[in-house]
């Protein structure tokens, strides 16, 4: 399964991390912690301007994850 959806892996994981920092920042704001608000926020804005900076690169890291599967894959039964 990851081997044939290693780009959408990397999207949903790169997508979800900002996400959460969103929901750290609007819990953190709902439940009075103003601090914890900020930071989340903080790490929400930092997360948006990654995830944008290294969208482009996604089919890259795609095709690193897929080669490093098959490695891994071809080389199960190799013990040292």
């Amino acid at each position: 399964a990851m081997m044939n959806n290693a780009k959408l892996l990397v999207q949903v994981a790169l997508v979800f991390s900002v996400a959460m920092s969103g929901v750290l920042a609007a819990f953190g704001l709902l439940s009075g912690s103003m601090i914890m608000g900020v930071m989340g926020l903080v790490m929400f804005a930092v997360g948006c301007c990654y995830a944008y900076a290294v969208w482009h690169r996604i089919p890259f890291a795609a095709v690193n994850l897929k080669t490093a599967l098959s490695a891994v894959k071809d080389n199960m039964g190799l013990t040292v």
